[in-house]
């Protein structure tokens, strides 16, 4: 039972690490999302301007006032800012995906993690439980002993021994045990003697 409890305290540990790391992706990609909409706020009126900006040289070209570089260089620009505005969109939009999976991820690692802290709950538990168990019987059988060492009646049991033994050891007891106990207790008590 103590290894039962020692690997999962190692299995919890690893867990909580997992979910620490996780935990610190998922707030990496969350503020990567905010400085990309940040992004996109900025970049989203950029076009805007580059179109009026467009249409003004173009204006001015038609007019013969500006240069057929100063076109291209217009549209260029237009060009660059929507597909930076594009770029930002999609990586919006991945980001998204990475933190819906994350977050998944995450509530699954956290019910994992609750259900690693329950089972070492139950181990402690049952642990507990066994030791208890082994004290409890240690007793019944010095108490049995004793009686019997009082003179009742060599290895045979009056009520309460009897419903002692019927709660403690339902699978019931045998004579040697009784005897080993006594033989236990005339050693702790009488150091051997009698």
């Amino acid at each position: 039972m103590e290894t039962t409890v020692k690997n999962l305290k190692e299995e919890i540990t690893r867990a909580g690490v997992k979910l620490q790391k996780a935990h610190e992706k998922l707030e990496t990609l969350k503020r990567r999302r905010v400085e990309t909409q940040k992004d996109m706020a900025a970049l989203q009126r950029l076009p805007e301007e580059l179109q009026e900006r467009m249409n003004d040289v173009l204006d001015k070209f038609v007019m013969g006032e500006a240069p057929e570089e100063a076109v291209q260089e217009a549209r260029g620009a237009y060009a660059s800012a929507s597909d930076r505005l594009q770029e930002a969109i999609e990586l919006e939009a991945a980001l998204n995906r990475g933190i819906a999976f994350l977050e998944n991820s995450f509530l699954k690692g956290e019910a994992d993690f609750q259900a690693l802290q329950r089972s070492l709950w139950t181990a402690i538990h049952e642990e507990y439980q066994d030791e208890l168990r082994e004290t409890v019987r240690d007793h019944a059988l010095k108490l049995v002993a004793a009686k019997a060492l009082a003179g009742g009646g060599g290895v045979g049991f009056d009520g309460v021994a009897r419903t002692l033994v019927q709660t403690f050891f339902p699978s019931g007891i045998f004579s040697e045990e009784i005897e080993g106990a006594i033989r236990q207790l005339r050693d702790e008590h009488l150091g051997g003697v009698a």
